[in-house]
């Protein structure tokens, strides 16, 4: 009753409006739901282009990969003719210990007047057995100390030819006290490797150095050459004991070997004047 009384009241376009309006938005649903469903698809450009620069970088990478390698591999070479070389000698030594102890043996039986003689072969003998334990330990530092290098840091590269940066470096190494333990050369490349250097501790508070270098030269090009430095640094203190250094540390020891490098490249560059009559 309350409805019929409504209707009777409101006029009858207002019902056609309200119909009207109903049947708007439902169309307008149904297109916003359309327009949903079937939009434009995203952009997918930016992700191509980032894809293709990271197989680019991946090519890099893997060509750098194969160029270590080879050179790893020519290193492990090198390192195999040193292992020959110390067996050999160790083998020599061996032997000539074997003749000194049958001999020493051979004069004990002998007489007074002999004694002395026999003294200086047991010396002798004495001085073999040195050696040898010497010869077993530097191969046992060999095998320990020489690995497998390779760069990861970025070189550092000097506008000069790989012969006056290597004989640089010979230089700078035999100037500061370091003997080099191995040493390959090509035509392309030079690995030097140097023996263990101990600086004692100078009082209680000033701890010494114990260094050992791996300086590895790749030509560049015909006129530059890159430059890698590993260092093996340790710091002693007075009583002895062996502290290992920071990063920062170990890389300011490499950055100076690197320097004083350089300075021997430029000092061997000039040309000396010619002397006055």
């Amino acid at each position: 009753m309350n409805r019929l009384r409504l209707q009777r009241r409101l006029p009858y376009s207002f019902f056609v409006v309200y119909r009207f309006q109903l049947r708007n938005v439902k169309r307008l649903s149904w297109l916003c739901l359309a327009c949903t469903l079937f939009g434009c698809t995203p952009d997918d450009t930016p992700l191509k282009a980032e894809n293709q620069r990271l197989k680019k970088q991946i090519e890099r990478q893997e060509t750098i990969i194969a160029s270590l390698q080879e050179g790893n591999k020519l290193l492990q070479e090198q390192i195999d003719r040193l292992h020959q070389e110390a067996r050999a000698q160790q083998q020599q030594f061996e032997e000539t210990l074997r003749a000194s102890q049958a001999r020493v043996d051979q004069l004990t039986q002998g007489t007074q007047a002999e004694t002395q003689q026999l003294k200086e072969l047991e010396r002798q003998n004495q001085k073999l057995k040195a050696d040898l334990r010497w010869l077993r330990r530097q191969r046992d530092q060999l095998r320990q100390g020489m690995k497998i290098f390779v760069p990861l840091e970025r070189p550092i590269v000097i506008p000069h030819p790989l012969s006056r940066v290597l004989s640089a470096v010979e230089t700078t190494l035999r100037q500061n006290g370091y003997a080099l333990l191995a040493e390959m050369l090509t035509d392309q490349k030079a690995v030097l490797v140097t023996k263990r250097k101990t600086s004692p501790a100078a009082s209680l508070e000033i701890p010494g150095f114990r260094n050992q270098f791996l300086v590895t030269l790749e030509q560049d090009t015909n006129r530059s050459t890159k430059l890698w430095i590993i260092a093996e640094f340790e710091k002693l203190m007075s009583n002895g004991v062996m502290i290992q250094p920071t990063t920062q540390e170990v890389k300011e020891v490499q950055l100076r070997l690197a320097q004083e490098i350089q300075r021997a490249v430029q000092a061997s560059g000039k040309v000396k004047p010619a002397a006055q009559p």
